[in-house]
């Protein structure tokens, strides 16, 4: 057998799968109760996706400002320990 007459053989055999697909597809999508559902369900996936987000952007939030609070409280100690340090160099 050459190359090619194999890649054929899997061709067809990947045509006929997809077909089958397309076809199934096809025959579910043609009931409205079907359409329905499907729709319902992106819809809610969706819902559940965007909450998701909303959630991780909240958690973020979070973090950066229990970050900055950090920064802040220790820039502040070290100023006041800075200050301390120079009051004792001119003493």
């Amino acid at each position: 057998m050459k190359a090619n007459e194999k890649s054929s053989g899997a061709g067809v055999l990947t045509g006929a799968v997809v077909g089958l697909a397309v076809g199934a597809a096809a025959v579910i999508l043609s009931k409205k109760q079907n359409r329905n559902k499907i729709k319902t369900h992106i819809h809610n996936m969706l819902e559940v996706g965007e909450d998701t987000i909303q959630d991780t952007k909240d958690s973020i939030n979070d973090l950066k400002d229990k970050a900055r609070n950090k920064v802040s409280q220790e820039m502040k100690k070290t100023s006041e320990k800075l200050a301390d340090v120079s009051k004792k160099t001119k003493a």
